[in-house]
């Protein structure tokens, strides 16, 4: 979130003359709050880390990207950047701007061989909190959860292979093609519903209890 880091970082790279030809963006930091809950710090950590390092980075980085007869950039957005989800709004914002950053991103560089990727995980077991919430949500929701061990090797391979937009998991592939077809009034009360759920009392209750606790093992 300090943009004399990402100097520091790019500086120390070309001070040692290391040869690079592969960047992942993969730092970042979400929210799950009401925005009039939000604190204006907590939104300006969060734009800073997903989108200003990020873009920050990439342009820093691209000079050396470009030196190699072929070279990668794999941006981290998420499955959210398609969706419409309560109490994600700032994160989710982030999110979509990932998504159509790297997609530009991948017309404007190609004529230099370097592939853009961009990563759009769903839930992750990534930390106590976002596996309580998951675990508490419905079978899809539940079954569609993975591990970052997962997520990460199949990012990899997708990089490797030069695919535009890679979605971990069939259910999360598949709830994008039920989304496009649903009708307007499920998705409103997909979206109620979902709110009730992430601000209920007991969820609540239980994410605190798991803050402190060791994340377990998926």
């Amino acid at each position: 979130t300090i943009e004399a880091d990402c100097w520091s970082l790019y500086e120390e790279i070309t001070g040692n003359n290391w040869s690079v030809n592969m960047l992942v963006n993969n730092a970042g930091i979400g929210n799950c709050c009401a925005f009039e809950d939000g604190q204006v710090a907590s939104f300006q950590q969060l734009i800073k880390l997903n989108i200003m390092a990020t873009t920050m980075l990439t342009r820093l980085f691209v000079d050396l990207l470009k030196c190699h007869p072929k070279s990668y950039i794999l941006n981290v957005s998420s499955l959210i950047a398609f969706f419409n989800l309560p109490n994600k709004q700032v994160y989710g914002g982030t999110k979509s701007y990932i998504y159509y950053f790297s997609k530009c991103l991948r017309n404007e560089l190609a004529h230099l061989n370097i592939s853009v990727s961009v990563l759009c995980p769903g839930g992750m077991n990534s930390n106590p909190y976002q596996y309580q919430l998951m675990s508490n949500g419905n079978w899809f929701v539940r079954n569609a959860m993975m591990s970052p061990e997962v997520v990460a090797a199949i990012a990899i391979k997708g990089l490797l292979e030069g695919q535009p937009v890679i979605i971990p998991g069939r259910l999360n592939r598949l709830s994008l093609v039920i989304d496009k077809i649903i009708p307007a009034f499920l998705h409103r009360l997909f979206t109620s519903r979902l709110l009730k759920q992430v601000t209920s009392p007991s969820i609540t209750q239980k994410i605190k209890k798991y803050e402190t606790a060791s994340f377990p093992a998926s």
